[in-house]
């Protein structure tokens, strides 16, 4: 069954610089003065409970809407997506919820005023009132699809990349099926092998630069596919270079076992939880930098969240639109909220 809710609260947060103003991806951004004294996130809007961490939601954004949308399958009703349309200006809370049976992982793009949210089953297409749906498109033949879970992707045009995933070899034999880039096209609907990577590769998120993948931390499998895998931590960022398909492996003095990433001019913002080597093991801190595209250099931020807690608090996406960073924050153990920062 499918119906879609509005939600307004009944208290209203005033921002105080221009709601439509345009993004400006081209801006010079110096970190020494945005970044002096940290990342300041305050609360937009509260986010009902649902299936956000550790399980990689998706997050993207509409900057000339001033909108936000976030994905996840849900955690309290069987086989169903779950999408939050939430407009910054007004605090308007849309939420949709569609009957589709798929993966925990999510990831969303907006192509051709259309939101594309691809789980690791198959990928869905909204319109962005939410109100349009075409569901089911599978990756690869329908006789024998690919599956994903805990994939990054990034989007180039109309072509969509995947990379990395993992499914514990339950449905496929395929040999280091979690060390693949793939290429999904949303015009011809085709899917193709990239490129196989060094290391396989979960839980990392990426960015497409002018021809090149970023891809940051995440976990190796270290077990046999058919048991349940130990994992071991990533601590590097992989540079994929589309046109001579080299790799570069930058490493970083810190591991994220999940990250997620959002681009502004030719940096990276890169966020995320840190855990032992266990695929059990609770998140016990959370992580926020900025990549340099130019440099490839790494610099963590110092980041102040509000209503954060010792036991419980930290990010779960990261989104940029508008000249601010915008955060899915874990308040409390079911409690959820939309943060943002300023980043000029």
């Amino acid at each position: 069954m499918n119906y879609l809710k509005v939600v307004f609260p009944f208290f209203f947060l005033i921002i105080t610089s221009c709601q439509n103003e345009p993004i400006d991806n081209n801006a010079a951004l110096d970190p020494t003065s945005v970044f002096q004294s940290g990342l300041v996130f305050k609360k937009v809007i509260d986010i009902p409970d649902n299936y956000f961490v550790d399980q990689m939601p998706g997050f993207t954004a509409h900057p000339k809407e001033n909108v936000l949308y976030l994905s996840c399958r849900d955690k309290f009703i069987s086989n169903t997506e779950t999408i939050y349309k939430i407009n910054v200006s007004n605090q308007k809370l849309t939420i949709k919820n569609s009957a589709v049976s798929d993966f925990a992982t999510k990831r969303n793009h907006i192509f051709e005023d259309k939101l594309y949210v691809l789980g690791g089953e198959k990928f869905n297409r909204y319109g962005l009132d939410l109100t349009e749906e075409t569901k089911g498109s599978r990756y690869g033949s329908f006789i024998t699809p690919k599956i994903f879970s805990r994939f990054g992707t990034c989007i180039s045009d109309s072509d969509v990349y995947i990379i990395g995933g993992f499914l514990g070899g339950e449905t496929t034999s395929e040999p280091n099926y979690d060390r693949k880039i793939w290429k999904l096209n949303l015009i011809k609907n085709t899917f193709d092998f990239v490129d196989n990577m060094p290391k396989n590769r979960n839980g990392g998120s990426s960015e497409y630069i002018k021809g090149t993948i970023y891809t940051f931390f995440g976990y190796e499998n270290v077990k046999s596919m058919n048991s349940s895998p130990a994992i071991k931590l990533l601590n590097d960022i992989q540079v994929y270079d589309l046109s001579s398909k080299s790799f570069l492996s930058i490493p970083y003095d810190r591991q994220v076992r999940v990250s997620f990433t959002a681009k502004y001019n030719h940096y990276i913002f890169v966020a995320g939880n840190t855990t032992a080597d266990s695929y059990e093991s609770p998140v016990n801190g959370s992580f926020m930098g900025y990549f340099d595209t130019k440099t490839n250099k790494m610099t963590e931020i110092k980041t102040i969240i509000e209503g954060n807690t010792y036991d419980f608090s930290f990010i779960c996406e990261i989104e940029i639109m508008n000249d601010k960073v915008y955060a899915l924050v874990r308040n409390s153990e079911n409690s959820f909220s939309i943060q943002v920062a300023n980043l000029k």
